[in-house]
């Protein structure tokens, strides 16, 4: 077999086995040029649109305040969290150069550790309703100042997802931590490091797509913003990781053909 070909091949079966394995992570977003700094490349100006799966949360109001407009697409969104705006109260910090209304949690600490100290979006019954039998394959977030005491818990028909790594590094556990992002850079808690207040993209492999999840944290802050996500299979408008292995597949198999 020719070297360049069996290379190819090679690189595309470990890509597809990594996609449906395991979490792969991205950072960097861009400015929707509304106040919020950064939001996913999937909704540059961030609009909703169904069409593609596309969904989002900005906590910001249609007539300005703040709000939970995930409420009026029928999504679940509940917990111990507040919205806000700036920084200063002592219970949150802004992101980077977000002006605009962001979450954070917990409003009340629970001293007796993480138990009440959640937030929870929950997509069941709207994608039963909307979308049945989909999941989503995407979380996309303003992340500010991480913190390595935050966590974030994805749910499959009511089953914690056991995340076995996350771009190689071995994680095989239920809970995301602020830690496992930090490993790629940033100083926990700082409110001005850029690596420490990331646009994060997650992209879950087959086996881990989700319908729910749960912030926690055992202290103050989880502070978030522009939250969004893409539902599997429609029309997804930007390559999962492994796609590309696909189209080397695809490649391969053409340059076989032409050569017979």
């Amino acid at each position: 077999m020719n070297p360049f070909i069996k290379s190819v091949l090679v690189t595309a079966a470990a890509t597809l086995s990594l996609s449906a394995n395991a979490v792969v992570i991205t950072f960097g977003g861009v400015d929707p040029e509304d106040g919020s700094y950064l939001t996913s490349a999937l909704t540059p100006t961030n609009s909703i649109n169904p069409a593609l799966g596309i969904f989002n949360e900005t906590f910001d109001g249609p007539n300005g305040g703040c709000q939970v407009n995930s409420a009026a697409q029928g999504i679940d969104v509940s917990g111990n969290f507040w919205l806000t705006t700036g920084s200063g109260s002592g219970k949150a910090a802004a992101p980077a150069n977000d002006s605009t209304c962001y979450a954070s949690g917990p409003l009340n600490l629970n001293n007796g550790g993480q138990a009440g100290n959640t937030a929870t979006i929950d997509w069941t019954d709207f994608l039963a309703t909307n979308l049945p039998g989909k999941k989503i394959n995407y979380l996309g977030l303003y992340w500010g100042s991480i913190d390595g005491y935050n966590d974030i818990t994805f749910y499959a028909q009511g089953q914690a997802i056991n995340i076995a790594s996350i771009n190689g590094s071995v994680l095989n556990k239920t809970k995301l931590n602020g830690a496992d992002i930090l490993q790629f850079g940033g100083t926990s808690g700082d409110r001005n490091d850029p690596n420490t207040n990331r646009y994060v993209n997650l992209w879950f492999g087959e086996d881990e797509q989700f319908d729910k999840l749960v912030f926690s944290s055992s202290n103050y802050a989880f502070e978030m913003d522009n939250l969004v996500i893409q539902v599997a299979g429609v029309n997804e408008t930007v390559p999962a990781p492994g796609s590309l292995a696909l189209v080397g597949l695809a490649l391969v198999g053409l340059t076989l053909r032409r050569r017979k």
